[in-house]
């Protein structure tokens, strides 16, 4: 048990306990402290002592120490690019605002505050560079989050729980469609290309849908040509080989026998190098996406007289080919990689729409037929 008594010489409550470790300490509230709020955390002192969760003031770290910490603890786990993405939101967003604040004190409030304020900013900033989007926002107060249930966690007890979960103020998402390449736009850009090996790639691409990274990761192994399937095993980004961003994105991607069929010959002319990669560079080692991209994509587009596209849509290509063709969305779901189906709903709501409308005809003519047996439905006998 905790006990709160005013010490008169000093003017404050100074409440006095001993923790689940059995050590004495105290704790002298700030000067002008009322009787209810000294009251108010001798029982937050005594749950926290109940729960084997107290820290004492000197233990709790501020809230910068914390962040540092937690982004050392995801080095090992995340991507380089996600990497950056979260030392980008630290430095220039939540470091500034929570500098000098103990992670024990950032409460619910605090936190509407600093959304408040990035809301604010988007509104005021004048440069269209500088100026964060809703999802930013978003994507910031997520990270922060993370850093908090890293705080909260039984074995630190830098804080007393996550209070980001109930933030009621964010910034609605924004929805952008998804930039699709045309099949005319992919033939044309196939077209101009010279190298075997960039039609290629582009090929691959817009049927199986994969990604970049996946493309550039493809081993000969991969591919099972009994059974007309890519196997997407790894992913190359920034010069290093990574897993599957998800266990749904290590997939079976079915082929059809013609691209079979130009991977073969592309077999005999292909780089040789340890890795046994199916899209090398010159000398057999990885190819870099941005390099690609510079060298081979965005030169051809522009020859071909193509709007600003990235070999990104011709992933979206791919899966809304599929869906105009009568696949189910499930199946687009398994075909692209997607961790979850409502990702492949939303990025392709608007050929849900058109089904939708589609539907609604043939449950017309299913009950109705044609305009002659409307007609005759509604002559009178």
């Amino acid at each position: 048990m905790a006990t709160c008594n005013f010490n008169e010489k000093r003017q404050r409550w100074i409440i006095r306990y001993y923790d689940h470790n059995g050590k004495r300490g105290w704790e002298t509230m700030p000067k002008g402290t009322s009787a209810r709020d000294a009251r108010k955390r001798k029982r937050e002192i005594e749950d926290s002592i109940e729960r084997k969760t107290f820290r004492r003031p000197t233990q709790i770290p501020l809230f910068q120490e914390v962040a540092d910490k937690w982004l050392a603890s995801k080095k090992a786990n995340v991507r380089h690019t996600t990497l950056n993405q979260y030392q980008g939101h630290i430095d220039n967003y939540l470091k500034p605002f929570f500098e000098n604040v103990k992670t024990n004190e950032i409460d619910l409030e605090l936190v509407e505050r600093f959304v408040t304020k990035c809301i604010v900013d988007i509104k005021e900033e004048p440069d269209p560079k500088k100026k964060k989007s809703p999802n930013t926002v978003r994507k910031i107060v997520t990270t922060l989050g993370s850093i908090m249930k890293y705080a909260s966690h039984p074995r630190r007890c830098y804080a007393l729980y996550n209070p980001v979960p109930y933030v009621e103020n964010l910034p609605k998402r924004i929805k952008k469609e998804a930039e699709m390449a045309t099949l005319e736009e992919t033939k044309a850009i196939m077209e101009i290309m010279t190298d075997t090996r960039d039609k290629l790639i582009v090929l691959t691409a817009a049927i199986t849908g994969m990604r970049e990274g996946e493309l550039f990761g493809l081993k000969w192994d991969d591919i099972q040509w009994k059974d007309s399937q890519v196997f997407v095993r790894r992913t190359f980004n920034h010069g290093r080989f990574y897993e599957p961003k998800s266990e749904k994105s290590k997939r079976k991607i079915d082929v059809p026998q013609e691209l079979l069929h130009d991977l073969k010959k592309w077999k005999l002319a292909c780089p040789k190098g340890e890795l046994d990669l199916v899209f090398p560079n010159n000398l057999g080692n990885p190819e870099s996406a941005g390099n690609w991209l510079r060298r081979a994509w965005h030169p051809a587009r522009r020859r071909a007289g193509i709007r600003h596209i990235t070999p990104h849509s011709l992933r979206h290509f791919s899966g809304s080919f599929l869906l105009d063709q009568g696949e189910n969305m499930g199946y687009v779901q398994d075909h692209l990689g997607h961790s979850t189906i409502g990702m492949t709903m939303d990025i392709y709501r608007h050929k849900i729409k058109k089904q939708n409308r589609a539907a609604a005809e043939k449950l017309g003519k299913a009950f109705f037929g044609g305009n002659d047996t409307i007609e005759a439905q509604i002559q009178p006998t």
